[in-house]
């Protein structure tokens, strides 16, 4: 019994290739997203931690701390921070993301302390943990073991190193699974409540838990090596979006119907007539096969930078 052989042939293979990018061009969306997730940091979010009203700090006990006790010689550092959105709806979380630059190469077991101020000017959260602030001494050094820290609730479950703290993405324990590349969030809830609409702060402040002189003496100081600010805005809560499944719904089946028909139009109609052109086809591509493999490369660049972007 005779079977006839199967054959990949130019028409098929053109074919394939149309119908693929017609495809991708349909659901790039989709492959994006999927493409970018991979090799993502694991994003770790931390809460921070409410302030009681008995260690009640203020606005310008910051503002006193910052411009009495910033300021350590020789040493210097930049933070920064970044928010995920500019306006949080009261009833929503604000998140942020913190990252210090040491640019001297100066810090040895660099700590910082993180403040949360609301509209009227209280400081309500903070991070590590609550913490007395006085212009007398600096604020006391993270509790650690062995260069890691973790949450006084919650157990083993996170633990992560200084490093991580401090330049925003590392190393982590998550769930006792050891994890290379965590990214570090911090998130506060804003209480459901109009009277919290305004802007609020974030300080940090930076220190190092024992400063030396650049001959590696002991440097006695009660500074912090620096602090800034950034302000977000707290927002009436909007409206629920009305929204339909009808368009999601229609561009699905449409965006599915142009698939099988290219691919139809290909198989039955394009690729028989590619095949009956096929020496022409291959001869013009080998003439002009130095422009036609920029065209391609191009191409494909483009589709990765897409594919790639931050």
């Amino acid at each position: 019994m005779n079977k006839k052989a199967s054959r990949l042939n130019l028409g098929n293979v053109i074919s394939i290739i149309v119908v693929a990018a017609i495809f991708c061009i349909l659901y790039l969306p989709t492959v994006s997203s999927i493409v970018s997730s991979f090799g993502r940091p694991e994003k770790i979010e931390l809460p921070l931690v409410s302030y009681s009203t008995y260690r009640s700090i203020v606005r310008d006990d910051l503002r006193d701390y910052g411009l009495e006790r910033t300021g350590v010689k020789d040493y210097t550092a930049n933070i920064y921070l970044s928010f995920e959105t500019s306006e949080v709806e009261i009833g929503k979380a604000v998140k942020f993301h913190l990252e210090i630059e040491d640019t001297e190469k100066r810090l040895d077991k660099p700590y910082f302390y993180v403040f949360l101020v609301n509209n009227t000017g209280n400081v309500v959260s903070g991070f590590p943990e609550e913490v007395y602030l006085s212009t007398s001494y600096k604020l006391s050094k993270w509790v650690l073991s062995n260069d890691w820290w973790t949450p006084r609730t919650g157990g083993d479950s996170l633990q992560i190193a200084r490093q991580t703290l401090i330049t925003g993405q590392g190393k982590c324990w998550k769930d006792n699974v050891y994890k290379e590349n965590c990214e570090m969030w911090y998130k506060r809830q804003i209480v459901a409540d109009p009277s919290q609409i305004g802007k609020w702060e974030v300080w940090v402040f930076l220190f190092d838990e024992q400063y030396k002189t650049l001959d590696g003496k002991d440097l006695p100081s009660e500074n912090a090596i620096t602090y800034t600010i950034e302000s977000f805005d707290v927002t009436p809560k909007r409206p629920p979006e009305q929204t339909s499944n009808i368009g999601p719904t229609l561009w699905l089946i449409s965006s599915t119907a142009t698939v099988i028909v290219s691919a139809y139009g290909m198989f039955r109609k394009v690729s028989p007539w590619i095949n009956a052109k096929s020496e022409q086809i291959v001869e013009w591509l080998h003439r002009n096969r130095v422009i036609t493999a920029i065209a391609i490369i191009a191409i494909v660049a483009d589709i990765v930078i897409f594919l790639l972007r931050p």
